[in-house]
């Protein structure tokens, strides 16, 4: 039996504005982010974790790397990890851009792709094929993730076994912790956005 274990990366000025980051955003993490993403290590110090990968975005590499130093594990980074690229629509508020794909029926939202970016569609299909790709070349590990809001929403109904419309009802804070047991080739739900060690 395996986990794995989704951590959003620490807290940004951006989040807080509630701001769409751009495709490799540099933006560092804030004096909050830093403090989460240590509590995150110390957290899941007793899960005995084996690996950590992580988003190419900054914000995730200084995440992993605040986790890896705790945890005296190395980290790899891989661009299969990032946020969706919202293209023409990055640097706009999120709660503008939620009410316009709000107004969408959903088929025409799943495979709507802004310009410069891509669509849900791509960003769910490249997610599930990195982390199935992960789960069949390290098994019975314990692997950390350290990615997005957004690319933990997009595996929702991949990992919880839901419609793809259920991934509006869920939200994952900065430093929360999803964990799912890989057993026999199916994941089963430990916890999901917890943040009680924040």
């Amino acid at each position: 039996m395996s986990e794995i274990i989704f951590v959003r990366h620490g807290e940004t000025e951006k989040n807080v504005e509630g701001i769409l980051h751009s495709h490799d955003d540099m933006e560092p993490l804030t004096q909050r982010g830093t403090e989460q993403m240590v509590k995150v290590a110390e957290a899941l110090k007793g899960h005995s974790p084996t690996h950590i990968f992580c988003s190419s975005e900054a914000r995730a590499i200084e995440s992993a790397k605040f986790m890896a130093e705790k945890l005296g594990l190395p980290f790899e980074v891989r661009d299969d990890l990032q946020e969706r690229n919202w293209g023409e629509l990055s640097g706009r508020r999120w709660t503008e851009v939620d009410q316009m794909l709000s107004s969408m029926p959903f088929d025409k939202r799943y495979v709507y792709k802004p310009e410069g970016g891509e669509s849900w569609q791509e960003f769910e299909t490249r997610l599930e094929h990195a982390i199935t790709g992960l789960l069949g070349t390290y098994i019975d590990q314990t692997l950390i993730i350290v990615t997005h809001e957004g690319a933990i929403r997009a595996l929702t109904p991949f990992l919880l076994g839901i419609p793809k419309e259920g991934s509006y009802e869920h939200s994952f804070a900065n430093g929360s912790i999803t964990i799912l047991k890989n057993e026999n080739a199916k994941l089963h739900v430990e916890v999901v956005n917890d943040v009680s060690h924040l």
